[in-house]
Formats: structure tokens, C-alpha cells, sequence
């Protein structure tokens, strides 16, 4: 049931279908489908239900802090802007474009060890907004 209101709302923000779905969720300001219907038809809370609810709680616990500080999360601008440009702050909230600066090419999530190819310093998730070379995000998001 989450796959459908999950693809659906990743289509509306220009998102990779292999974006996860906790940043989408945020970046819509939306609950779980299976929390609306919960709360639509007044479930009773089942034990399954709470499991699920405690597996999605410990997914969002796990997003990195600097997302909540992206323009995404910190500007409604974005969202009249045409899909055409939209994507470029949404994409970059939820993925940093870490992959065009990390020395690391292979795919893996930012650590400790991810140096910048172009200015030689430590290469966060979000480095690409503070890197002295960086590159303009429509240069980089396409």
C-alpha cells in the first residue's frame, strides 16, 4: 500500500523512484498511507500495526540532520516552481549530489573517509553546497 502514495508523491517532486520513501514523506509534510487509512476508518491498533510504525519510526530516526537544514525543508519556494527546476532542490535535499565530488566512486553512503576529488577536503553528504569548486546545481542534477 506505502509503494503507491510513495511513487505517486515522488513523480509530483521530480524524485528517483529508488529514493526512500522517508525523505519523501518530509518533503511533503505527509503521513504513511497506512496511518491516514488507520486514522480515516478508526482501526484498532493491532500489534502488526505498531511493529510497522516502529520499523518506519527507526527509518526517520536514521535521516542525517543536515537534510532538515536543506532549502527543501527550510523554503516553500520550491514548490511552485516547474518540474524542470524543482527537481534540482528536491534531488539535492535528499541526495546531496555527494557522488559527483566523492574520490569514492562506487556507490556508498558518505562516511568518515569521503574526500573531495576537486579541493581535497572532507566530502560530507551536502559538501557539494560548500565545496570552493563547486559546481552550479543545474550543472550536476540532470
Amino acid at each position: 500500500m506505502e509503494r503507491v502514495k510513495s511513487t505517486f508523491l515522488k513523480r509530483a517532486l521530480s524524485l528517483h523512484k529508488s529514493c526512500r520513501n522517508r525523505y519523501t514523506y518530509l518533503l511533503c509534510d505527509t503521513h504513511l498511507l497506512i496511518e491516514d487509512v488507520f486514522r480515516r476508518f478508526k482501526l484498532p491498533n493491532t500489534e502488526s500495526y505498531k511493529v510497522f510504525l516502529q520499523q518506519y519510526e527507526e527509518k526517520f530516526s536514521e535521516i542525517d540532520a543536515a537534510f532538515y537544514q536543506t532549502d527543501a525543508m527550510n523554503a516553500d519556494g520550491w514548490k511552485g516552481i516547474n518540474r524542470g527546476t524543482r527537481h534540482l532542490v528536491t534531488r539535492f535535499s535528499v541526495h546531496g549530489f555527494h557522488h559527483f565530488y566523492c574520490l569514492n566512486k562506487e556507490f556508498h553512503e558518505p562516511n568518515e573517509t569521503c574526500l573531495c576529488e576537486l579541493c581535497g577536503e572532507f566530502c560530507c553528504k551536502y559538501h557539494s553546497k560548500s565545496c570552493r569548486f563547486r559546481k552550479p546545481l543545474h550543472r550536476i542534477a540532470t
